[in-house]
């Protein structure tokens, strides 16, 4: 690679440079790890007590399904999917019903991911 760069440009101190770069670019992102949350383990004792679910789109399709509802049992990784056409929360309420509360009986919880259209804890209860 020093060869290569060498060869295309005339930086006497561009190796030296770099390698600064990236030992920078190293201590960034090990300093971040530590000051991070440290993670913790979800720990499950049964199928369906905790499912995560996620949406998945914007999707290309000529049936007019532009998004993926997806559920997975935290505890056994069972995974339902569901296309859907929109995004809106009684949408999203309506696929969840069929295909976790009809199907694997109601959750102790729910972890949605980061989307903002999936619905709330107080929208799932009604």
């Amino acid at each position: 690679m020093r060869f290569a760069i060498s060869k295309r440009y005339k930086w006497p101190s561009c190796i030296k440079k770099s390698m600064n770069i990236v030992k920078n670019v190293s201590f960034v992102k090990k300093k971040a790890l530590k000051d991070s949350i440290p993670k913790k383990t979800i720990v499950t004792e049964r199928d369906g007590q905790i499912w995560e679910i996620n949406l998945v789109g914007r999707i290309k399709s000529k049936q007019n399904y532009f998004f993926i509802f997806v559920a997975v049992d935290h505890h056994s990784k069972w995974v339902e999917a569901q296309v859907i056409s929109n995004k809106i929360p009684s949408t999203i309420i309506e696929t969840m019903r069929k295909q976790i509360f009809d199907k694997h009986n109601r959750p102790e919880c729910i972890l949605p991911d980061c989307e903002k259209s999936l619905p709330q804890k107080k929208s799932l209860t009604s």
